[in-house]
Order: structure tokens, then sequence, then C-alpha cells
């Protein structure tokens, strides 16, 4: 339990005293955070990934999914009539239910 108790000061004591803004590596921040507990690191990870990132990437990227999505759709015939997905639907509840 010792060793517990001896990393929970060292994280508490790098937690009061980080090291200056233009010092911070890397390898502090693993060492750091390598300190806590699973549930915090877990924490800390869901913080970082829910973080807004830059929205001009954000709105380039749902361009180009969506032009991948309309070429995926893209076809050179008509779209299916009302009744031919009724059809379609049918069919398949067929298969699936008997």
């Amino acid at each position: 339990m010792k060793t517990v108790q001896s990393t929970k000061t060292r994280a508490r004591q790098s937690e009061a005293n980080p090291p200056a803004a233009g010092e911070v590596t890397y390898e502090d921040v693993l060492r750091i955070v390598g300190s806590w507990s699973l549930t915090r690191r877990m924490d800390l990870a869901r913080d970082i990934l829910s973080m807004p990132t830059d929205q001009a990437e954000v709105e380039e990227r749902r361009r180009d999914a969506l032009a991948k999505l309309r070429g995926f759709l893209k076809t050179d015939e008509p779209p299916p009539s009302d009744e031919q997905v009724k059809q379609w639907l049918d069919e398949r509840r067929t298969e699936k239910y008997g």
C-alpha cells in the first residue's frame, strides 16, 4: 500500500508544481498521466477526444464525406418506384420471417 500512496503523492506533487508551459514535453505529460488511476486517465482521454477541432478541418472532412456518399449513390438508373420498394420490403420480410 505504501507504493500506491507514494505514487499518489508524486502525482499530486507533479500537479502542484507543473513545469512552465514552454518546458512541458510529451514525456513529461506521459510521466504525470501515467501515475494517475485508470479511471482518471480514461476521463482525460474522453475529454481530449471531445475537444473541438479546427472548424475548417471539420467542414472539409464533411464535404469530402458527402462527395463520396454522392458518388456511391449515383447511378444511371431512375430511382425505384414506391411499388418496387414495397416489393423489396415484402421479399426481405419473407426471407427473414418465412
